[in-house]
């Protein structure tokens, strides 16, 4: 009869094997010429429509507020998303504080995105976003962004 020292040994050794060749089997499939296709998760879409949808309004605040760099850095942003930038018209006019403050808001949601991801380079993505949102929230609230214009 197995004692349980055995047995345990037994799975660790299973596990560690099936870790291996499952490693193994991709490296070997990757040499046969085949491309995975990855399998997006519902949760990181869900991430990347709300990062659009919030960078669309971040677009038109940039847009009303007269600012260059940061439509140009919300446009980029928004295209590394896979979307499509519009041009939209926001009415009411926009403080400098305020939309640094949204700038700000969005930084955070972009973070909290990146640790939440369950793809590495989706986390990248925004993590690089949130970034580019810090800088643009800092420049905006300094007043260099006018300066640079």
């Amino acid at each position: 009869m197995p004692t349980r020292r055995t047995i345990l040994i037994g799975t660790l050794a299973f596990g560690a094997g099936a870790v291996v060749l499952s490693q193994k089997a991709d490296e070997v499939v990757g040499a046969l010429g085949v491309d995975p296709s990855p399998q997006t998760r519902e949760s990181d879409t869900a991430r990347v429509n709300q990062a659009l949808a919030e960078s669309q309004t971040l677009l038109a605040a940039a847009t009303s507020f007269a600012a260059p760099h940061a439509v140009d850095l919300l446009t980029a942003q928004i295209r590394g998303l896979g979307g499509s930038p519009t041009t939209p018209v926001r009415r009411d006019p926009i403080s400098r504080d305020e939309f640094a403050a949204q700038l700000q808001n969005a930084r955070k949601r972009r973070e909290s995105d990146a640790v939440g991801s369950v793809s590495a380079q989706l986390a990248q993505v925004f993590a690089a976003m949130a970034a580019g949102l810090a800088q643009l929230a800092t420049s905006i609230s300094t007043g260099s962004e006018e300066s640079n214009t």
